[in-house]
């Protein structure tokens, strides 16, 4: 975990080849957050990576994957859609974690939607989990909802779906 967070972006060919030769999947997907901070090969990486996320059966193989998937803002949609399509505890968690982490980089300000705010769909997404049933989902979705730096204080009209979550 270190090397996922404190990674040497030159180094991002000497990880993958670490998680080349290496069995463990935990492993692996830290390497793998360590090597796409690399921004050129971060397409390509992140590519394999939804790949081999989307044939995972192992929901803990898969959710480590998705962490690493979390560092690349690009990978909202996936990331978003595991949330709610999935039944395993672990990929609705872990998914959340990736998806609140896009919104905390940097460079979720340069996601582009067509015709759409960006802002506005990921409180949708947030507003959402928090009016499912899944209580780590909906401590995370709250945590973002609460930080000052997202500003959604600006974009929030009604404050209605939190007094329902509350209310459960």
């Amino acid at each position: 975990e270190y090397i996922a967070e404190n990674g040497i972006v030159n180094d991002a060919l000497f990880y993958l080849k670490k998680a080349a030769t290496n069995k463990s999947f935990r492993v692996n997907a830290n390497l793998f957050s360590a090597a796409l901070k690399n921004k050129n090969i971060q397409s390509k990486l992140s590519d394999s990576i939804l790949t081999l996320c989307k044939n995972q059966k192992d929901p803990y193989h898969k959710s480590f994957l998705i962490t690493a998937l979390g560092n690349v803002p690009e990978n909202w949609e996936f990331i978003s859609s595991q949330i709610f399509a999935e039944n395993e505890w672990i990929i609705k968690t872990t998914s959340m974690e990736a998806f609140t982490n896009i919104r905390r980089l940097p460079e979720y300000k340069s996601l582009k939607v067509k015709n759409k705010n960006i802002d506005l769909i990921f409180l949708q997404q947030f507003q959402k989990a928090i009016e499912g049933n899944d209580p780590a989902v909906i401590s995370l979705s709250a945590a973002v909802l609460r930080e000052p730096a997202r500003d959604y204080k600006k974009l929030i009209h009604d404050f209605g779906f939190i007094e329902k979550a509350l209310a459960k």
